[in-house]
């Protein structure tokens, strides 16, 4: 006979664990969708954009004045004593 009150508490406890976890499913459900409603009108803005495949520029990206090097002798070293 004690093991019905048991079981009974068992039962009563996974029911609303499983109740808790639906639940849980359900708003990861609803914020996956509305992530999705988000990426989608983002795609869809994305392409509505009308831009140039290739974008042509006259002036070169880098410096093509070359780096003077800078030599140091040892005179002009100032190392901290120790």
């Amino acid at each position: 006979m004690p093991r019905i009150p048991f079981c009974l508490a068992a039962l009563a406890i996974a029911f609303m664990l499983s109740s808790c976890s639906l639940t849980e499913i359900s708003k990861m459900d609803k914020e996956a969708s509305s992530q999705a409603d988000t990426a989608q009108r983002v795609l869809q803005s994305r392409q509505a954009m009308t831009q140039p495949t290739v974008v042509w520029s006259d002036k070169p990206w880098v410096n093509l004045q070359p780096v003077a090097p800078v030599v140091s002798t040892p005179d002009e070293k100032n190392l901290p004593a120790r």
